[in-house]
């Protein structure tokens, strides 16, 4: 599974440093309360809200990439938004996004349902629709 949050989620407010002091000193009206969160490893945890999560990361099933970004150093949001979800970053021709592309590789029995996308702008599932000529018979 994949979670990719488009627009202003707080990556340190979801999982939180809770184990580092410098997360409250610099954040002393915004940070999340150490009694509130889930912990995880004893340095990170996650936002209430996400507790449902844990026991996925307890079972060795979620992975956490804190902290990473492009290596593209484009200073525009919306520029680095649409790289990430294509998967091509710098390339602004991309078709169809990353996710799309990785679908037809994987391995094993498909399910009907492996992927949803919730809104009209994940480009990481968009398709290049293909228009099929009508067959002549």
């Amino acid at each position: 599974m994949a979670i990719f949050q488009r627009g202003a989620a707080d990556g340190l407010n979801i999982v939180i440093p809770h184990g580092e002091q410098r997360y409250y000193d610099l954040r002393p009206t915004i940070a999340v309360p150490r009694d509130s969160v889930i912990d995880l490893d004893g340095f990170f945890g996650l936002h209430s809200s996400l507790a449902s999560l844990r026991p996925l990361w307890q079972q060795q099933r979620l992975a956490i990439v804190h902290a990473a970004g492009s290596p593209d150093p484009t200073r525009s949001h919306f520029d680095a938004q649409d790289y990430m979800e294509s998967g091509t970053p710098g390339l602004k021709s991309t078709p169809d996004g990353w996710l799309n592309r990785a679908l037809p590789a994987e391995s094993g029995k498909p399910s009907p349902v492996r992927a949803v996308s919730l809104g009209p702008n994940c480009r990481a599932l968009r398709a290049v629709r293909v228009r099929q000529s009508p067959s002549r018979t």
